[in-house]
């Protein structure tokens, strides 16, 4: 088996006939790594989002938590083929990984097109003060793709996991 180089096989396993490996996942754990520094770091272009002002990661959090549960995420993202935008998530937390690198976790039962990646830019949003707490509340519960905020560049998201099975949650 040939792979591209920035892919990496850890385990291989004969799938059962039938399997599907989109809607046979119980849930997708996802990560968006960005730094916040007013120097650009250069090494860290092709896999973290670079933010040169300063955000209270605090009401970003704050924001995030109301994400947690089942909700109508279309203000975030758009269906792959007309499927429902109904969503669950199971956690969104914003983790610091070094004096200015972060992270954000969010896992959830399945995700829209650009979905993290607009939720992540719209928080940024939130923690930059263009965006109230109440304002991104209301667009979240608005299910009103025009609500969100500018959607966040794509190197700094990376599929970490994704859930077979309720135990490997």
């Amino acid at each position: 088996m040939y792979l591209p180089p920035d892919i990496a096989l850890l385990n291989l396993e004969t799938a059962p006939l039938g399997f599907h490996p989109r809607y046979d996942a119980v849930s997708r754990r996802y990560h968006y790594q960005f730094y916040i520094s007013p120097v650009r770091y250069p090494l860290l272009d092709r896999t973290h989002w670079h933010i040169s002002y300063k955000l209270d990661l605090a009401v970003m959090q704050t924001a995030a938590n109301l994400l947690i549960g089942v909700h109508d995420f279309a203000t975030f993202g758009q269906p792959t083929k007309g499927e429902v935008t109904i969503r669950e998530i199971y956690e969104a937390n914003f983790k610091g990984i070094d004096t200015n690198l972060y992270q954000f976790v969010i896992e959830g039962n399945a995700f829209l097109k650009h979905m993290v990646r607009s939720i992540v830019g719209t928080l940024v949003e939130v923690g930059r003060g263009k965006k109230t707490l109440e304002e991104f509340a209301d667009a979240f519960a608005a299910a009103d793709r025009r609500r969100a905020g500018t959607t966040a560049p794509p190197h700094g998201l990376i599929l970490v996991h994704v859930s077979y099975s309720e135990k490997e949650k």
